[in-house]
């Protein structure tokens, strides 16, 4: 049978018996019908998962406990009150996301108070349990505006808010940030004003007006991504590894680090000769055709092959997908839409991948040939080694 899930403040540790409140009891023997045996997965909200299984009085035996560690970004939701509807659908989109805190602020225009605190618990764990998220989010106390930016500043967390242009280039050296979504009327221009005094950074998710709801659920998911892009980015403009020893990739580096960007690129293909299979100097010069060569097409050919050197399934994979996709689009917009990007790039994959390997293959019948001439020509007997 399918293995029920539940939520407990229990300390979860293998060979321990854990009660399960009247509530949790009610589903799991009156609603799912659980029998003696029956196995069953408890979370607490901060990354444990324990299986186990029911016993004949009716508490859960635990057999197995998993510690899953957070990755990627770590979002926080600072939000305006809706009605109760809308901040059900709130709630359990901020499960279902990974939020790591929410934080209820009053606004001038909100027009709902704050619920009741056990109700959100209750939506949050639903939410998880449905999205298989260990981590329940924080609900914070309800604050006012000012308050909360000076927290979140005091907690190094940057802010982000919905504005009409986007300036989020202080985020590259953050791994997490705060989403804020003000009232349906929208924030007030002081209250726009003191965000950005407070240093907040606007982000624009389009051109049309959303309800609370969907700017919330939009802007986590668009800031998470974000994040990991610029992340990345930062890594591949000198705070990564090197992911080679070649002598060429660090002469590369060092060109690189020095604005002269040809010689690194020269450098850069030296060291893939060498080295074929190294995703890492595939992925050095795609970063450095998109950023600094404005090479759009190798900057994609180069993505590519790198995306055939490491697992699909990877975070950094994903990643390197959307910012493939993003230099696509860059590049078909400076053409004008004027030729099918698909077959057009495929052409250009396949003609370049064709030129490497007749490059290699003339490469290899040059080092042939000078081998056989070297064993043909004979060699001169040197002057000490003559009969005085």
């Amino acid at each position: 049978m399918s293995r029920h899930t539940f939520f407990t403040d229990a300390e979860l540790l293998s060979g321990r018996s854990v009660e399960l409140s009247k509530e949790q009891k009610h589903h799991l023997f009156k609603v799912f019908r659980a029998v003696c045996g029956d196995e069953v997965e408890l979370l607490d909200g901060r990354g444990t998962i324990a299986r186990g299984c029911v016993e004949a009085d009716k508490s859960v035996l635990i057999t197995q406990v998993e510690q899953v560690e957070k990755s990627g970004a770590e979002l926080h939701l600072v939000f305006a009150l809706p009605r109760k509807n809308q901040l059900d659908l709130l709630l359990k989109q901020a499960g279902e996301l990974g939020v790591a805190e929410l934080h209820p602020v009053r606004f001038e225009r909100s027009v709902s108070q704050a619920d009741c605190k056990e109700r959100w618990t209750t939506l949050l764990e639903e939410a998880c349990k449905q999205s298989k998220n260990p981590f329940l989010p924080v609900i914070n106390p309800v604050s006012g505006l000012a308050e909360k930016l000076d927290e979140l500043k005091n907690r190094e967390i940057p802010v982000v808010f919905g504005a009409i242009r986007s300036a989020t280039g202080n985020l590259q050296r953050s791994s997490r940030a705060a989403w804020v979504v003000g009232p349906e009327g929208g924030f007030t221009d002081e209250e726009e004003e003191l965000m950005r005094e407070k240093g907040a950074l606007p982000l624009n998710l389009g051109p049309w007006v959303l309800r609370l709801e969907t700017a919330a659920c939009a802007g986590i998911a668009v800031l998470r991504q974000l994040l990991a892009i610029l992340l990345l980015a930062v890594v591949l403009t000198g705070c990564g590894r090197n992911g080679a020893n070649d002598p060429f990739f660090k002469k590369a580096e060092r060109a690189r680090n020095s604005g002269d960007y040809k010689s690194a690129m020269n450098f850069y293909r030296r060291a893939l000769y060498r080295n074929p299979h190294n995703a890492d100097i595939h992925l050095k010069i795609a970063n450095l055709c998109d950023e600094s060569l404005n090479d759009h097409i190798a900057a994609i050919y180069y993505y590519n092959e790198y995306l055939k050197l490491v697992p699909p399934e990877s975070a950094d994979a994903q990643t390197v997908v959307k910012l493939r996709d993003l230099v696509e689009k860059r590049l078909f917009r400076q053409a004008g839409n004027k030729f099918a990007p698909t077959a057009e790039l495929e052409k250009l994959r396949k003609d370049n991948a064709y030129l490497l390997d007749l490059n290699r293959r003339l490469a290899k019948i040059i080092r042939e040939q000078q081998r056989i001439k070297a064993k043909k020509t004979p060699q001169k007997k040197s002057a000490a080694g003559k009969k005085r």
